[in-house]
């Protein structure tokens, strides 16, 4: 779970991912996603980021 510990590092990177995360934490990061798998955060991902670059990265 993501929290007020994770602040700074959101504070510092261009796009953030709070994953189950605190109020806190999700009012400050880019994406916000709740769930029991990971994964979930690919849909929301692949809104920011362009197609192109996540099939280079797979």
């Amino acid at each position: 779970m993501d929290s007020r510990s994770d602040l700074p590092l959101f504070a510092s990177v261009a796009v953030s991912v709070a994953f189950n995360a605190s109020a806190q934490a999700r009012a400050a990061a880019t994406i916000a996603v709740d769930g029991t798998d990971l994964r979930g955060v690919v849909p929301a991902l692949s809104r920011l980021v362009p197609e192109a670059r996540l099939r280079s990265v797979e």
